[in-house]
C-alpha cells in the first residue's frame, strides 16, 4: 500500500469503519465504548466486554458481513452488533434483521431450553440520507429503536429481546450548533464527534470518555500504518458507493431473472472508466477477468 493523498482528515475520521472499530472496539476502550452504548440505549451499563479480534489488512477489502462492526458483550451476557455504515445499501433493512438474528441464536448452546435465549442489540449508525432507504424514507427523527409490537398500540411490547437503533448522521448535523436537549446531549456530543470531531468544542470535552477517543483518534493520524490502512478501506467504501451509484444491486438481480449479462458488462464498463480494479469488477458482477479485459 501507498499513500498518496496527504489530506488524512479525508479518511482518518470515525465515519470510516476502520477507525471506528479501531477506537470503539478496541480491547482497553471498554469505558469510551460503554458511554457511546449508554448515551444510545439510555440504560446504565455496568461492565462491556469487546471481542478483540484484530483488523487483517485483507479484512479491509472483504465483503464477509460484520469484520468491521464493533461487538459487545453487556453486563456479561447481552450481545450487542455496532455498525458505522456510509454507504445506502437497498437491503440495508435485511442485514439488521440477519445482524440481530446471528446474535440472538449465539446466545443459546444446542440443546439448551429457550429460556436460556438472551436479549440481542443491534445498532446501525448511518451517515447517509435514509429516504434512499425504503423502510426508513419515512423516518425524521435522527435516532429510532424498533422493537416488535402491536399492530393496534406500540404500546404492546411482544418481548424485550428484539431491539434494533437506526442512527441518522444527516439528520442530527442540525443539532451540532445548538443548544442540547438535556435528555440527549451527550448522544448528540458523541455524534458530533463521529461525524466531525475537528467541531469538537470545550464543552463537548467535558465528557471525559469523549476527550479520551478524540486523544486516540490523534493519536491514530500520528500513524503511518494506520494511515495506510484507514485510506485502503477508504478506497473500497469510495467503490463501493460507486457501484451502488451505478445501481448495481438492480442489475445483478435483473441479469440473473434474465439470464443476460448485459447489465453486468454495462457496469463493468463504467467502472473500468473509473480504473477500478478488476478482480474487484470481477468478483462484484461475476464476469471473469478475462472478460472485462475484453471490454477495454
Amino acid at each position: 500500500m501507498c499513500i498518496k493523498n496527504k489530506n488524512i482528515d479525508e479518511f482518518m475520521v470515525p465515519t470510516n469503519d476502520y477507525i471506528f472499530k479501531r477506537i470503539f472496539g478496541y480491547v482497553g476502550n471498554e469505558n469510551i465504548t460503554k458511554n457511546l452504548l449508554e448515551s444510545i440505549l439510555k440504560i446504565k451499563i455496568n461492565s462491556v466486554s469487546l471481542d478483540g479480534n484484530t483488523i487483517l489488512e485483507k479484512d479491509l477489502a472483504s465483503d464477509k458481513i460484520g469484520i468491521l462492526d464493533v461487538k459487545a458483550i453487556l453486563e456479561n451476557k447481552i450481545p450487542c452488533d455496532i455498525e458505522i455504515q456510509v454507504v445506502p445499501f437497498d437491503n440495508i433493512t435485511k442485514r439488521l434483521l440477519f445482524y440481530w438474528s446471528k446474535l440472538y441464536l449465539k446466545t443459546i448452546n444446542s440443546g439448551d431450553s429457550y429460556d436460556n435465549l438472551q436479549k440481542a442489540i443491534v445498532i446501525l449508525i448511518a451517515d447517509f440520507d435514509f429516504k434512499k432507504i425504503d423502510n426508513l424514507k419515512n423516518i425524521n427523527d435522527y435516532h429510532t429503536k424498533w422493537q416488535i409490537t402491536a399492530d393496534s398500540s406500540t404500546k404492546h411490547i411482544l418481548t424485550d429481546a428484539f431491539e434494533i437503533h437506526t442512527i441518522s448522521l444527516k439528520l442530527v448535523e442540525k443539532y451540532f450548533k445548538k443548544s442540547y436537549n438535556k435528555d440527549d446531549k451527550n448522544l448528540i456530543r458523541w455524534l458530533k464527534f463521529i461525524k466531525e470531531p475537528e467541531l469538537l468544542e470545550e464543552i463537548d470535552m467535558e465528557n471525559v470518555n469523549i476527550k479520551e477517543a478524540k486523544e486516540q483518534l490523534d493519536e491514530l493520524k500520528k500513524s503511518k500504518y494506520e494511515q495506510e490502512l484507514a485510506e485502503y478501506r477508504m478506497k473500497e467504501i469510495r467503490e463501493k458507493k460507486e457501484i451502488e451509484s451505478y445501481g448495481f444491486n438492480k442489475g445483478k438481480e435483473e441479469g440473473k431473472k434474465e439470464g443476460k449479462k448485459e447489465k453486468q458488462i454495462e457496469i463493468a464498463k463504467k467502472m473500468l472508466k473509473e480504473n477500478m480494479d478488476i478482480n474487484l469488477i470481477s468478483k462484484l458482477t461475476s464476469l471473469t477477468e478475462n472478460e472485462i479485459r475484453k471490454l477495454n
